[in-house]
């Protein structure tokens, strides 16, 4: 409970006029803090050269507005965190409005408020800028809240290592080098509602990270940057909901699945990726990327324009459907050595080409495809049944290679009046036995 005394820093002898205020914060926190008070900063430029601890109680930290109360590491000497949570471990606190700030411009401090084992804070109406690390989580911390906070010319703006049911809501991000860095299991984490203005290298990042949502997600870069990345899964990410990602103007890649990354069982839906002109040389301009053993990953509800390659898949399995592939300058969707991907109710229009394969591919599953398979040369196309049942094959003769389930039936593209006009296999194998439905 937050009933302790209501306190003010410059009762503590704080001045808040840009000189080393240390001492006096640190003194004020050991006073109201540790009584589960209520601790005010007044309007003022607060300086420290050393972190401020808190106790392990709760207490609430009000300043008077982020563009009012700034808290900021003196010029000089080497990076600190701000506000160190290191001792705070169960107990409700709330950070409020406030600035938390690097030494000088062009220069990174360190974490603006860094957490340990925390469980249960919540920081609301919060500027962060010029630091290595706006809020940084290194482990085993729960229940953190973010809300409607803003984090500019960090380094990493949001660095969580393994997260459980936290919220970041409502936050806006400019010109910081990565926005989100997730680390670890975040079961029943949510990101959401964030925008992100000229990143210089990755919105978001994940790395190793199952059971999260990230949503309702605003990329805008201008004219003349060339972000690599916009999300990025690293390594074994796994039933993560990723919906509802919109990017305007250039960036590279809107969605990368690193190649031997084992990123599993993920859902995107709601994608929106639009390159407006020319994208910037070098950049590839692919929304989605998938490396090799990315495997069962679905997605959805995508519309995609003026890219290099919309989509392309190394790796199979995954499945892609209602979509618009629109303007692409090389290929709509690129097929590369993977095999078993599914493409459902896709639209493609105005490519280059629609689709083109790269390397080896065994099977491709197609329905309701608009516009021409131009280009998709895998050894055999086919549409899925229900389930293993079902399953119907294009093709101009009876099958030579690969394995087929009784009941797989071949449609004879090239008919001809006296010749089969399908085929049925009636025993499964390698590739079967096969008879004719009968001829035209």
């Amino acid at each position: 409970m937050i009933d302790g005394p209501v306190g003010n820093v410059k009762d503590f002898g704080a001045l808040g006029d840009g000189t080393n205020q240390t001492a006096a914060i640190q003194a004020a926190v050991n006073a109201i803090c540790a009584a589960n008070g209520v601790l005010l900063f007044p309007p003022g430029d607060y300086r420290i050269s050393a972190p401020i601890t808190f106790p392990n109680t709760s207490f609430r930290i009000v300043g008077s507005g982020p563009t009012a109360t700034s808290i900021a590491q003196v010029v000089g000497g080497s990076a600190i965190n701000l506000f160190n949570f290191a001792n705070v471990n169960g107990p409700s606190t709330f950070v409020e409005a406030m600035t938390f700030s690097g030494p000088a411009p062009g220069s990174y401090g360190g974490a603006g408020i860094a957490f340990s084992a925390s469980n249960g804070t919540c920081i609301q109406d919060c500027w962060f800028t010029g630091l290595a690390t706006g809020v940084l989580k290194p482990s085993n911390a729960s229940f953190i809240r973010i809300m409607n906070c803003t984090f500019e010319f960090c380094f990493d703006s949001i660095a969580f290592d393994t997260s459980i049911e936290c919220i970041v809501d409502n936050t806006t991000f400019y010109r910081n080098v990565n926005d989100y860095v997730l680390t670890g299991f975040s079961p029943s984490s949510i990101f959401s509602n964030s925008t992100h203005i000229e990143t210089v290298t990755r919105c978001i990042f994940l790395n190793g990270v199952k059971d999260a949502i990230i949503e309702n997600v605003t990329c805008w870069q201008d004219a003349t940057s060339n972000i690599p990345v916009i999300i990025e899964l690293a390594n074994i990410c796994q039933r993560n909901i990723i919906r509802n990602i919109k990017t305007l103007n250039f960036g590279s890649k809107l969605i990368v699945m690193n190649a031997s990354a084992s990123n599993n069982n993920n859902l995107f839906d709601g994608l929106f990726f639009n390159i407006t002109g020319t994208p910037p040389a070098g950049t590839g301009a692919n929304a989605i990327e998938i490396g090799a053993t990315n495997q069962n990953n679905v997605f959805s509800n995508f519309n995609f324009s003026g890219l290099t390659v919309a989509i392309v898949d190394a790796a199979g399995s995954n499945t892609f459907k209602n979509g618009i592939v629109n303007n692409s300058g090389t290929a709509g969707i690129r097929v590369q050595n993977s095999t078993d991907s599914e493409f459902i109710g896709i639209t493609l229009v105005n490519n280059l080409a629609n689709w083109d394969t790269n390397g080896t591919v065994d099977t491709v599953w197609v329905a309701d495809i608009t516009g021409t398979l131009g280009g998709l040369t895998p050894t055999r196309i086919g549409t899925l049944g229900a389930g293993q049942y079902g399953r119907l094959f294009y093709g101009t003769a009876v099958p030579t290679t690969l394995a087929y389930l009784l009941g797989d039936r071949v449609l004879n593209i090239n008919p001809v009046v006296g010749q089969p006009k399908a085929w049925v296999c009636t025993v499964a194998g390698t590739p079967g036995t096969w008879v004719s439905e009968g001829n035209l």
